[in-house]
């Protein structure tokens, strides 16, 4: 046949996987990680960052759900009860809604202008936490009177409708 021998080829060593894929797992399960952390701190951290807005009834009702926590609570202040006190500055007064009343302190010096006590149905938003004792310690008042914004039904005077002439540019 031939003349030619056989030659005997030593086995070819394991091949190993190209380093760029190596590098390439390596940032991928280096961005599962990361992401996993943030997701998990936006979880733990957040929880208790969220404002919820209750009608004072609402949180009268489930007051130890409530209380510790940021809530957003919303009523009508109630005639004669808004108080300022010097030292240390602060504000209180009761709002209600749906039957139900909640004091409402607000230790600040400086009230919103809309806050009086001497007007009829003053919206009053309160930001802040339940306290254990039933009164709610506000960071933040916001008041809505509705006779400063809305136009009252009012006997028509001469001169108060509007005009054509008064319409034209």
């Amino acid at each position: 046949m031939s003349d030619v021998e056989p030659v005997e080829v030593p086995p070819l060593p394991p091949q190993e996987a190209p380093k760029s894929n190596r590098r390439g797992l390596i940032l991928v399960g280096a961005l599962i990680l990361t992401a996993a952390g943030i997701v998990g701190l936006v979880l733990t951290n957040f929880k208790d960052a969220t404002v919820y807005a209750k009608g004072v009834d609402q949180l009268v009702a489930d007051k130890g759900k409530w209380v510790g926590r940021a809530v957003r609570v919303e009523g009508v202040l109630v005639r004669g009860t808004l108080k300022f006190q010097e030292k240390p500055c602060e504000y209180e007064f009761d709002a209600t809604k749906g039957g139900q009343t909640v004091h409402i302190r607000f230790p600040s010096c400086i009230k919103p202008d809309t806050l009086r006590d001497d007007m009829p149905e003053v919206g009053v938003t309160a930001e802040g936490k339940l306290q254990p004792n039933g009164e709610f310690l506000a960071t933040n008042v916001l008041a809505k009177c509705p006779s400063k914004y809305e136009m009252k039904d009012k006997p028509k005077q001469p001169g108060m409708e509007p005009s054509p002439a008064n319409l034209a540019p």
